[in-house]
C-alpha cells in the first residue's frame, strides 16, 4: 500500500468519556441507522461534518475547527479546557501557567507523546504549548483505561500527532500575535521527500511588566521562551517510509523582590529572589512498514531534558536527563481480530545538583510546615535507570453487537526493581443502532515526577512508584445524523501516592531532625468518582456546537496520620458551552462560556511569630525572623466559582496573491473576577486578592500569512 499524504482533515471537539472517546477528523460515514438522515441532508445540499464521533478507548480531536475555539488563543491544546472532566490547574500562587488536571488526578499525572516519540513537556511558561499549532493535525485524549502501549500515567495521556509536510506546496507561513510569533516553511525535496521547519518566539517579556505595577517585585529576566519543530518524509517505496523528527523548547525566568516586600517578609529565604529555566531537545527516527507481519512502526529517539530551580537559598536544583529509546508497535491482523503488540527499551542518566532546605513538602497530602526551620544539605549525584516494557492487546469482535479489546501492560525498570503487568479492558455493547454501552477498566502506575525523589538526601530512593485502579461505564444515543448526547461515568482508585513522612519535618527552630530518615513514604492513597454529560451537534448549515457538564467528587487520604481531606482539585461541577458559527466563507464567530465550582484551598487563621533563638529559647527582645501562619484543616475551604465567557472572530481573504487568516479573540467578555489566593501581608494579618488572569476583558489578535 502506498503511504498518502493528506490534508489536514477537518473536525473539532469534543467529548470527554471515561474510557476515552475519539473525536473524529472525518466526513461522516452514516450507519444504517442514520441513512436515511444523511439522503436527506444530501438532497437539501447540507454539508454534514462530523464534529463528535464515538470510536471507543479515545478521544480524538482534528486540528482545524480546534483552532476557532474561543479563548484558546489559536492553541489547540489549550482547548483541552473545554473537554468534561479537564481544568487547566493554575498554580496557587498565582500566573497564567496552566497544566491539564484529569479527572481528580494531579497536572503531573499526564503522559505526552508527539508523533509515536516522547517529548520534553508540551507547555510553555506563559501556559501556551510547545507545538505549532499549524502544524498540528489531532491530539488524543485517553482519560480512563487506556490502551496498554502507554505505561506511564495515572491521571490521562495526550498523544499529538503532527502532520507531514506537503508534497505539493512549497512555501512560508508567518503567524504574527501579541503573544508570539512564528515562521514556518515546507516544501518538496525531491519527488520522494519533503519536509518543514517551525520557529516561533515569545514576545510577552517586552510588555508583561505593565502587568505588574502594584507587585512588590520586577522581572530581573522576563519571562521568556522559545520552541523549534522540524520534520523530514522519505517514501522510500510502496511500503516503507522514514520520517526524522527534531522538537525542542526554551523557558526562563527569574523575579527579583523589592526590599521590605512582603514574600520576603514571610519566608526570609527568598531575598535573593526566584528563578526557574528549563529546555528540551529531541531527535527521532521513524520508520512505517507494511509486510505480512502487519502495519509496524519503529522508533529510535534521543530526548536531552534539562531544569533549573531557583528559590533563593530555600531550594535549588540542576538537573539534567538523557534517555535513549528504542520502541515498536505492530498490528497484526488474525482472521477478524486483530491483536497490537509491541516492546520498549529505555535507558535515562539523571545528573542533578541540589542545596536547600532538608523539609520534605507534598503539599496535595499534608500541610507543610516552614522550610525556614528545616537545616540546609545540598548532593551532587547521578543514576543511570533502564526500562523494559512492552504490550499486547487483542481487538475480537464477538458477534454483530459486542466488540472485545483486551490487554496488559508490561514493565520494568532497575532503579525500584518493579516490574508490572497491568491488565486493560474494554467492552462495547452495540444495544440498538443508535444505542452503544462501553465498559472499561484498567491498572496503571507512573515514574517519579519529581527528581529529588530519588535522592538519598532529599527524597527516598526506596520509594515504590504510584498507582492507580480505572474503571468506566459509558453510554451513547444518536438522536440523529447531526446530534446525540453521552452519559460517563468513572471511578478511579489511588494508592502509594508519596507523603511527606512527618518524623522529618521541623516545625521550629529549637526541633532537630534526623536527617538520615527517609523524606517520603508510600503513605496515601486516594479516589475520584464522577460522572459527565455531553450534548453534541455536528456542523452543518454552518454552525456546530456542545453542551458538556461534569460532576466529581475527589478525596485523598493520609496513611500516616489517618486524615481523610479533599483534594485541591476536588472541582465538583464543570459546564462549557460552545457554539461556532460560519457566516460565510470568509467570516466565523464562535464563543465558549465556562463554569467551574471554586478551587480548594486552606484557610489560614493568623500567626505565630518566630523569634531568633538564644540558647535554645526565643529571644523576644528581638525582632520575629518571620511569621508561622496557623492554618485550618488542610483544602478545608472553598473559593468561588469561576464563570468567564470568551468570544473569537475569524476571518480568510487574500492580500493580493497570499492567502491570510485573521482572528480576533476577547477572553473574560463581561469581566469576572475570580479569587486564585490571598496575598497576606508579612504577619497574616490582613490580605488582598488576587485574581485569575485575566479579570478584565482581554483582547488576542492573531494574523497568519501564507507565501
Amino acid at each position: 500500500m502506498k503511504f498518502h499524504h493528506k490534508p489536514v482533515p477537518v473536525c473539532a471537539l469534543l467529548a470527554g468519556l471515561m474510557f476515552q472517546l475519539p473525536v473524529c477528523a472525518e466526513q461522516v460515514e452514516p450507519t444504517s441507522a442514520s441513512l436515511d438522515d444523511a439522503e436527506a441532508a444530501a438532497k437539501d445540499d447540507i454539508e454534514v461534518v462530523q464534529v463528535l464521533g464515538r470510536r471507543p478507548f479515545g478521544l480524538k480531536l482534528g486540528s482545524e475547527k480546534i483552532l476557532n475555539v474561543a479563548g484558546a488563543g489559536n492553541d489547540p491544546l489549550r482547548a483541552l479546557e473545554a473537554l468534561p472532566g479537564v481544568t487547566l490547574a493554575t498554580p496557587a500562587t498565582g500566573g497564567p501557567v496552566a497544566r491539564p488536571a484529569i479527572r481528580g488526578s494531579s497536572p503531573v499525572d499526564n503522559e505526552y507523546q508527539t508523533d509515536f516519540l516522547p517529548v520534553g513537556y508540551v507547555f510553555h511558561n506563559d501556559g501556551l504549548s510547545t507545538i505549532n499549532p499549524l502544524l498540528i493535525q489531532s491530539f488524543s485524549l485517553y482519560s480512563s483505561s487506556w490502551d496498554p502501549q502507554y505505561k506511564d500515567a495515572t491521571g490521562g495521556v495526550i498523544v499529538t500527532e503532527l502532520r507531514d509536510p506537503s508534497f505539493d506546496q512549497s512555501g512560508w507561513f508567518l503567524d504574527v500575535g501579541a503573544i508570539r510569533s512564528s515562521m514556518l516553511y515546507e516544501g518538496q525535496l525531491s519527488p520522494d521527500t519533503a519536509f518543514y521547519f517551525s520557529l516561533r518566539q515569545s514576545f510577552i517579556h517586552l510588555y508583561i511588566d505593565n502587568f505588574i505595577e502594584d507587585e512588590e517585585f520586577d522581572f530581573s529576566t522576563p519571562p521568556k521562551n522559545n520552541d523549534f519543530q522540524s520534520k523530514l518524509v522519505w517514501d522510500i517505496n510502496d511500503t516503507n517510509q522514514l520520517r526524522v523528527i527534531a522538537t525542542g523548547a526554551k523557558d526562563k525566568v527569574r523575579r527579583r523582590f523589592d526590599e521590605g516586600s512582603r514574600d520576603v517578609a514571610k519566608n526570609p529565604d527568598l531575598a535573593s529572589g526566584e528563578g526557574y529555566e528549563s529546555s528540551y531537545q529531541q531527535l527521532g527516527l521513524l520508520w512505517d512498514n507494511q509486510s505480512s507481519l502487519g502495519d509496524s512502526k519503529l522508533g529510535l529517539n534521543f530526548l536531552k531534558r534539562s531544569e533549573e530551580i531557583a528559590e533563593g537559598i530555600s531550594w535549588n536544583l540542576d538537573n539534567d536527563i538523557s534517555e535513549w529509546l528504542i520502541k515498536s508497535a505492530t498490528v497484526s491482523s488474525l482472521g477478524s481480530a486483530e491483536l497490537h503488540w509491541g516492546a520498549e527499551l529505555k535507558q535515562q542518566q539523571i545528573d542533578w545538583v541540589a542545596m536547600g532546605r532538608a523539609q520534605p513538602c507534598n503539599p496535595e497530602l499534608n500541610v507543610c510546615p516552614p522550610g525556614f526551620y528545616a537545616p540546609i544539605r545540598s548532593e551532587n549525584a547521578s543514576v543511570d535507570v533502564q526500562f523494559i516494557s512492552g504490550h499486547l492487546n487483542y481487538h475480537q469482535p464477538l458477534n454483530e453487537n459486542w466488540w472485545l479489546k483486551a490487554g496488559v501492560a508490561l514493565d520494568q525498570n532497575d532503579f525500584t526493581d518493579e516490574s508490572f503487568a497491568e491488565p486493560r479492558l474494554a467492552l462495547t455493547w452495540q444495544i440498538h443502532p443508535d444505542w452503544q454501552l462501553d465498559l472499561t477498566a484498567g491498572k496503571h502506575h507512573q515514574w517519579f515526577r519529581r527528581v529529588e525523589m530519588l535522592s538519598a538526601v532529599f527524597g527516598n530512593p526506596e520509594l515504590e512508584l504510584e498507582q492507580a485502579d480505572h474503571l468506566g461505564l459509558g453510554l451513547e444515543h444518536r438522536i440523529s445524523s447531526l446530534w446525540r448526547w453521552q452519559l460517563d461515568l468513572y471511578h478511579k482508585k489511588l494508592d502509594k501516592l508519596f507523603v511527606s513522612n512527618p518524623a522529618r519535618q521541623a516545625t521550629d527552630l529549637s526541633q532537630s531532625v534526623n536527617v538520615q530518615l527517609p523524606a517520603y513514604l508510600n503513605g496515601g492513597s486516594g479516589k475520584a468518582s464522577g460522572a459527565e454529560f455531553l450534548l453534541n451537534r455536528d456542523q452543518a448549515d454552518g454552525w456546530y456546537g456542545w453542551l458538556s457538564v461534569g460532576y466529581a467528587k475527589t478525596e485523598r487520604h493520609n496513611d500516616l496520620t489517618g486524615q481523610d481531606f479533599n483534594y485541591e482539585w476536588d472541582i465538583p461541577l464543570i459546564i462549557n458551552v460552545v457554539l461556532n458559527y460560519e457566516w460565510d466563507e470568509a467570516w466565523q464567530v464562535g464563543m465558549k462560556w465556562r463554569y467551574q465550582s471554586g478551587r480548594r484551598f486552606t484557610e489560614i487563621f493568623g500567626a505565630k511569630p518566630v523569634y531568633p533563638q538564644q540558647n535554645g529559647q526565643p529571644d523576644q527582645s528581638k525582632p520575629p525572623i518571620f511569621y508561622d501562619p496557623i492554618e485550618g484543616e488542610l483544602n478545608g475551604g472553598r473559593r468561588n466559582a469561576l464563570h468567564r465567557l470568551d468570544a473569537r472572530v475569524d476571518y480568510r481573504t487574500q492580500w493580493g496573491q497570499y492567502p491570510v487568516t485573521m482572528y480576533f479573540e476577547v477572553l473574560n467578555l463581561y469581566g469576572s473576577k475570580t479569587v486564585q489566593e490571598q496575598e497576606w501581608n508579612a504577619d497574616y494579618s490582613s490580605y488582598e486578592d488576587d485574581y485569575e488572569f485575566p479579570d478584565f476583558p482581554f483582547p488576542g489578535l492573531g494574523i497568519t500569512v501564507r507565501f
